[in-house]
């Protein structure tokens, strides 16, 4: 049964919306009209549900519903069935995954899967192009042909003329030029223009042209109007061109030439022409040179023929047949003033000024003697001569030594000088050290500027090549090379002698002071870097230094040396440095003995060194041990005295009545 129902509410929800008072009275008719809703007899309209929470059977699809009384899962989608919807998920396929999330599906290719391309054919559709050569199944290739259309690109034609850019349909407009003979056109700048395209006639010379249009071979073209050119033909071979009424003209070479106002008729070929008081003359030339022009400087010709009177200054190459003399020139005569050539005077005299030196003895020196010339046969060694007319006598005189023979000395007196060398013949000088370290055994060596005292700290040693050009160089922290008290600077010569690695003892010339950023730098020197250099006895001088100034070293290691590897040891055999120790001169009656394992010193020989420790003992002074320190001594005191023990000490003391001879006994048993 169906009731139509109007409800006097718009239900805004399905519960709840009905005050009680209403629905008591229509309780019958909303039942009725729910149910015709839920079974589709009493369709309800003209209702707006706004919300509220459904609390009937589900909505079919016949009326907008799902007819669905479960929510979907992740990923279930509505798939109608024909009658209804059903829930259902997108299966996955080969090569397919599906994840399913709230609110969301993603589906992604997966396996990597691949295909084989079997064909590959192109079309050249409607760009007016033609293919060939496909399709391809395995290899091959495809050719293009025809005429790209202009609708794609291209042109639509297979030809072009003229040059240039290709025209675009954003490039400005071109006016197609009217071909043929132009009535009139002005052209500007214009180069390139074939003068047979659009000109007839003969171009004029107001237009740049000439006016003429054929020539002779040696035509010339000479302006003959304003602006307007003629042409000259050529002219008889010899003849010369001419100016005549401003126009020029050939003319015959041996015709009268004008010059001016002037003709020159009857001209001798080669001649010079010339202004002769205002009538043109014509001179012949002579010898040979440069033409003489108006700017040239003025030149006066020489009167030729014999001179009257000439002087000649640093004058080379002159003949000398052009000189007036007497006499007959030859290897063997000379020129004399008065103009007469003369041989050398032999007996007949030398005339020197007023003097005439006659019976002179050839090779002679000449010398003023008070106004007359004289003869010396030597020159006196206050004139700055020899004295002598032979060598030994010169040397004699001299006091000097024939060079590779001191034959002529027999004594030599020196009070002062140096002598750095080591002699090397059985007639050389030798000096001091060399002496000294001969007689003590050793071999002298160049000396050192300073000496090291300590080891020289963190260092980083190189050997070089065998020892030949080893280096010591100063590692971090870093600082300006300083030895001794001193500073040597590059070249110094340095006695390394205290490494704790004695392998890096020995001589070294600095290369490199350092700074406070960079290290220090010695290098072995060339003298004494290889093993057959270095021995035992080498004897090294130390002149500077703090503590080792005017001390002397040897190195004492034995056998072979191998640099860089061997140890390399010196001790000292010669002065301690400072102010005290082995200098020389010695100390007189100073002993010499060992202060330490490598150090040598001089004075009074210690207890610990075999000796008393005193300088100066007391006459009959009996010796008392003091252990280590220097012995004590007892002087004998009175007479009669006896050396008694107090407990500690040896002493004098008075006899106090023992007999001579108990005194003797108890010195015996003392001494026992």
């Amino acid at each position: 049964m169906s009731l139509p129902v109007t409800l006097p509410y718009t239900i805004g929800s399905l519960s709840g919306l009905v005050p009680a008072s209403d629905l008591d009275a229509n309780y019958n008719a909303l039942t009725e009209a729910i149910n015709g809703i839920n079974n589709g007899t009493n369709p309800l309209t003209g209702v707006s549900v706004t919300g509220g929470t459904w609390a009937g059977s589900p909505i079919g699809v016949s009326y907008g519903g799902t007819g669905r009384t479960s929510a979907p899962t992740n990923g279930q989608l509505l798939i109608g069935n024909g009658t209804g919807y059903t829930l259902s998920t997108i299966s996955a396929g080969s090569g397919i995954t599906v994840t399913n999330t709230s609110g969301g599906i993603s589906i992604a290719v997966s396996g990597g899967s691949t295909g084989t391309v079997t064909s590959v054919a192109v079309s050249g559709g409607t760009t007016g192009l033609t293919t060939s050569g496909g399709p391809i199944t395995t290899t091959g290739t495809i050719t293009l042909a025809g005429t790209l259309a202009v609708a794609n690109g291209g042109t639509g034609v297979t030809t072009s003329t003229g040059s240039g850019n290709n025209v675009l349909s954003t490039s400005p407009t071109l006016v197609t030029p009217i071909l043929g003979t132009p009535a009139s056109v002005t052209l500007t700048n214009a180069t390139g223009l074939p003068l047979t395209t659009g000109v007839t006639g003969t171009l004029a010379a107001t237009n740049g042209g000439t006016g003429l249009n054929t020539y002779a071979t040696g035509d010339i073209i000479y302006a003959s109007a304003t602006n307007t050119l003629s042409k000259l033909v050529a002219g008889t071979n010899g003849f010369v061109l001419k100016l005549a009424g401003g126009v020029p003209t050939w003319q015959s070479a041996s015709a009268a030439l004008v010059v001016g106002t002037s003709t020159v008729t009857g001209g001798a070929s080669g001649q010079i022409l010339y202004d002769n008081s205002g009538v043109i003359g014509e001179k012949a030339t002579t010898g040979s040179g440069n033409v003489v022009l108006a700017t040239s400087p003025t030149l006066v010709t020489p009167v030729l023929g014999t001179p009257t009177s000439v002087t000649l200054t640093n004058a080379t190459g002159l003949p000398v047949g052009g000189i007036s003399a007497t006499g007959t020139p030859s290897v063997t005569t000379f020129l004399r003033g008065d103009g007469s050539w003369s041989s050398p005077a032999t007996a007949s005299g030398l005339t020197v000024g007023t003097t005439t030196i006659t019976g002179g003895t050839a090779g002679r020196i000449l010398y003023d003697n008070s106004g007359v010339v004289g003869e010396l046969t030597s020159v006196p060694v206050a004139n700055g001569g020899t004295g002598a007319t032979t060598e030994s006598g010169a040397r004699t005189n001299l006091s000097a030594a024939a060079s590779g023979a001191n034959t002529d000395i027999t004594s030599v007196t020196l009070t002062t000088g140096t002598i750095s060398t080591n002699p090397t013949a059985i007639t050389n000088i030798a000096n001091k050290l060399y002496v000294d370290n001969l007689v003590a055994g050793v071999t002298s060596q160049i000396s050192c500027d300073y000496g090291s005292t300590a080891d020289l700290g963190v260092v980083t040693y190189n050997n070089g090549t065998s020892g030949v050009g080893a280096t010591i160089t100063k590692g971090s922290p870093f600082a300006t090379f300083s030895i001794d008290g001193a500073s040597p600077t590059v070249g110094k010569r340095i006695l390394v002698k205290n490494q704790t690695a004695q392998l890096q003892n020995g001589v070294y010339s600095v290369t490199s002071v350092g700074s406070g950023s960079a290290g220090w730098v010695l290098t072995r020197v060339s003298d004494y870097d290889a093993s057959s250099e270095i021995t035992a006895g080498d004897a090294f001088y130390v002149e500077l230094g703090t503590t080792n100034s005017n001390t002397q070293w040897v190195q004492q290691t034995q056998g072979t040396i191998t640099v860089g590897t061997t140890a390399i040891s010196f001790i000292q055999f010669g002065g301690s440095g400072g102010t005290t120790g082995i200098k020389q001169p010695y100390a007189a009656n100073g002993a010499v003995y060992a202060s330490s394992a490598t150090a040598l010193t001089t004075g009074t020989l210690p207890v610990t060194g075999g000796g008393t420790g005193a300088a100066t003992l007391t006459a009959n002074s009996v010796l008392i041990g003091n252990g280590t320190s220097a012995v004590t001594a007892v002087a004998p005191g009175t007479t009669g005295n006896l050396l008694t023990s107090n407990g500690t000490a040896w002493v004098s003391t008075a006899n106090t009545g023992v007999s001579t001879g108990k005194a003797i006994a108890m010195a015996i048993v003392f001494g026992g």
